[in-house]
């Protein structure tokens, strides 16, 4: 089991990323709305809490039928799509990270004094720093294991596709109670908000295939349209 940490400036939290996402163009960077969010980058290295875990599994099996993958005793019906991606891993990685509670926090303030924009802002950074973490968390892997020529997955996602979110609660089983400082809500959603766990294979055979946000019904999802 391994833990890390990462710092806003190890992330790539370009301006024009940011600005994509709030549907500001390269040639509005003056406009009001363009100054509040400088404004609310430079918070982001006093209000993340970047940290993140994973365990690597060689002892799973697989249920070709129910589109299963069984660890530790838990049985997890991941659906046909995330079957088909990670039925050729040799290893299992599961995994959770977390931006940190700071963004639902200064987002819900925001919001409490009538100030939305900036709420809503603060919230779409959120997401933002998610994708960060993730592209720098595939990265490492990638890095100590495609130098054995082993290949690396995308991440899969209770939620996603066919993935009943309520397995993220077998999903934390595999980890420490609080680890990361990460739980689950009884309705299986993970505090803190800005927070994603799942599954990663790798393998000689396994592939890296691109989301396929079209066939999925997750509709909240930083992956979608990535």
């Amino acid at each position: 089991m391994r833990e890390f940490e990462y710092k806003i400036d190890q992330l790539n939290t370009d301006i024009k990323r940011i600005n994509r996402l709030l549907g500001i163009s390269d040639s509005d960077t003056t406009t009001p709305l363009a100054e509040v969010v400088k404004i609310e980058i430079d918070k982001l290295g006093s209000i993340s809490d970047i940290r993140g875990g994973f365990k690597i599994f060689e002892d799973f099996k697989l249920n070709d039928s129910l589109k299963s993958i069984k660890i530790n005793g838990e049985q997890f019906s991941v659906g046909e799509e995330i079957y088909n991606n990670l039925h050729k891993s040799e290893k299992i990685v599961a995994f959770v990270y977390t931006a940190g509670e700071g963004y639902t926090e200064q987002a819900a303030e925001y919001n409490e004094n009538d100030m939305h924009i900036q709420g809503y802002i603060t919230d779409v950074l959120g997401n933002m720093v998610l994708e960060a973490i993730s592209e720098k968390f595939m990265d490492d892997l990638k890095m100590k294991f495609c130098e054995d020529e082993q290949q690396v997955s995308n991440q899969y996602c209770p939620g996603y596709c066919d993935w009943d979110i309520r397995e993220q609660k077998k999903l934390f089983s595999l980890f420490p109670k609080g680890f990361c400082g990460i739980s689950l809500s009884d309705s299986a959603l993970m505090i803190p908000v800005k927070s994603v766990s799942g599954f990663i294979g790798i393998g000689s055979n396994v592939k890296f295939s691109k989301y396929k946000c079209s066939q999925c019904k997750k509709i909240n999802c930083i992956y979608r349209g990535i």
